[in-house]
């Protein structure tokens, strides 16, 4: 089996049965447009398929309707950096944690794109304290792995 990371491509010959069933199912529930986690897996799945364009329009509408998805703040965010539009995602990166303080400091992927963008910006100590930031969350998962099989 084939692990797609959200931050790798697929190219649109290859894209793997399971991935293409996904995408046709996901159309069908998405007609509904109050499944936002529905659509934020359409998003992740156009993403990954290289069609950022769509991803952003349903990306738009799951933040305007519920403005503490740090998911979709954290992909919008990562395509921003793809496209090196770094004050955009600089923008999004504190709207984001206007509102979600909390959960923008705990999440791992957005500190990441978080720390990219601040590359991108060439504010290089910022990126390090949000790497530290995201290695600490991680040390912290793995310490309570580890309690929790004992």
């Amino acid at each position: 089996m084939t692990y797609y990371s959200i931050y790798s491509y697929v190219n649109s010959q290859n894209v793997p049965s399971n991935m293409a069933r996904a995408q046709k199912i996901l159309e069908l529930i998405i007609k509904n447009k109050y499944y936002y986690s529905a659509q934020l897996l359409y998003a992740k799945i156009k993403y990954l398929l290289g069609d950022k364009a769509t991803a952003m329009n349903y990306l738009r509408i799951i933040i305007k309707e519920n403005h503490k998805n740090i998911d979709a703040f954290t992909l919008m965010i990562m395509i921003f950096n793809d496209e090196k539009d770094f004050s955009r995602a600089k923008e999004m990166i504190n709207e984001a944690m206007i509102d979600n303080l909390n959960s923008s400091r705990e999440n791992v992927c957005f500190l990441v794109a978080k720390a990219k963008c601040e590359m991108g910006l060439n504010d290089t100590e910022s990126a390090q304290k949000s790497l530290n930031d995201a290695l600490g969350l991680f040390d912290k998962f793995l310490e309570e792995n580890k309690k929790s099989n004992y």
